[in-house]
């Protein structure tokens, strides 16, 4: 998805137009490094990006915005487990005994 760059402003009117000013800056950077790439003319980048324009990964590589598409598959199910398998075996620390919380509060009191 290409889209104009977005920010949240508050202020004066003077503080708005100079946000303002700012994000027309930052559209027109967008449109010039997506020209470096992109097919088409640069009027119709920039209408793309006004649009929010969402690309599927092959019409991406059509207009020259992606390189390739990687048909890679993964079972979801599978990588789950294996995040799950890796983190269970970090080691737990060891639970702190009742009478040590005891102790550890007693740090925290206020002295007289």
């Amino acid at each position: 998805m290409i889209h104009e760059a977005s920010t949240v402003a508050w202020g004066t009117k003077a503080d708005i137009k100079k946000t303002l000013n700012v994000l027309e800056g930052i559209d027109k950077s967008i449109a010039d490094i997506y020209m470096t790439r992109f097919k088409g003319e640069r009027s119709e980048i920039v209408t793309l990006i006004e649009n929010d324009t969402w690309f599927t990964s092959n019409e991406a590589m059509d207009v020259g915005l992606a390189d390739e598409v990687k048909e890679e598959t993964v079972d979801s199910e599978e990588y789950k487990n294996s995040i799950l398998a890796r983190l269970r075996k970090k080691e737990q620390p060891a639970p702190v005994a009742a009478s040590t919380n005891k102790n550890i509060l007693e740090k925290f009191k206020r002295q007289q």
